[in-house]
């Protein structure tokens, strides 16, 4: 777990001026200094001046860390002009998660999100920012610190698809069609690709033959047709010592990485 300390402007490297130790500021014309102006715990906070750009003050942590990670980024913010203030977090894989804006109040808000980093993230980061509009904001007490255990894997892509003559999805989620390569044999084609090939993969089937010698099972091609942007497999089978390919008229896949 890794945590901004409360009180962080508080911090000595902070006391000579600087932006505290590890933080970034961004922006051209961006002025960040400690202040004593409005202040909701103890004795400073950090202002930040927008002026013609948007800017921040961020600090990024070592991605792998904690990918797969929920990560909780907060902070005490106060603003005087609605919808310039907010706080984001990204990573260089699925970009950026954003809190709702300051409502402008005059007052102390605090200002939250949450994002779990993707499983193939190499950047990561966490900004307090100004966007849009020229104002000052002032910040306390911020935090950014994981929220939940990592992620193991997550469901990439599923398709519930009727194999037997012209294939047929009857639902899906990231999957835009099946090809129909000859007997009982399909590609699975992803809407969205996956990160690597490196992903994997099950399936059901219903053939309805009872027979109880009869076994059926989807396999990946031999030839190895397996891609970030489509998955190729058969349906096999054995019954009483006779064996091949067959269509199938309810077959189910899921994808995960």
């Amino acid at each position: 777990m890794t945590t901004w300390v409360r009180n962080l402007f508080t911090n000595p490297s902070f006391e000579t001026g600087t932006p505290p130790t590890g933080w970034t500021v961004t922006g051209v014309g961006a002025v960040f200094v400690r202040s004593t102006d409005q202040v909701i715990d103890e004795t400073y906070s950090g202002k930040l001046t927008r002026v013609g750009n948007n800017c921040s003050i961020s600090q990024a942590l070592t991605a792998a860390t904690y990918v797969g990670h929920n990560m909780l980024l907060g902070v005490w913010a106060w603003a005087s002009i609605a919808n310039a203030v907010r706080v984001r977090i990204t990573d260089n894989i699925s970009g950026d998660t954003v809190s709702v804006y300051h409502t402008g109040s005059s007052k102390w808000e605090w200002l939250s999100v949450s994002k779990t980093v993707s499983t193939t993230a190499t950047t990561l980061g966490g900004y307090l920012e100004i966007v849009d509009t020229d104002t000052t904001a002032y910040f306390d007490d911020a935090m950014f610190t994981t929220n939940s255990t990592p992620e193991v894997g997550s469901l990439r892509a599923w398709v519930n698809f009727n194999g037997t003559g012209t294939p047929a999805i009857r639902a899906s989620g990231n999957v835009s069609s099946i090809t129909d390569n000859g007997t009982g044999d399909y590609t699975v084609n992803f809407t969205t690709a996956m990160p690597d090939a490196n992903y994997a993969w099950c399936a059901s089937i219903g053939d309805g033959n009872l027979g109880s010698p009869y076994v059926a099972a989807m396999m990946t091609r031999a030839d190895g047709t397996k891609t970030d942007s489509a998955l190729r497999i058969q349906n096999r089978y054995t019954d009483q010592g006779a064996s091949g390919a067959s269509d199938v008229a309810d077959c189910n896949v899921i994808i995960l990485r």
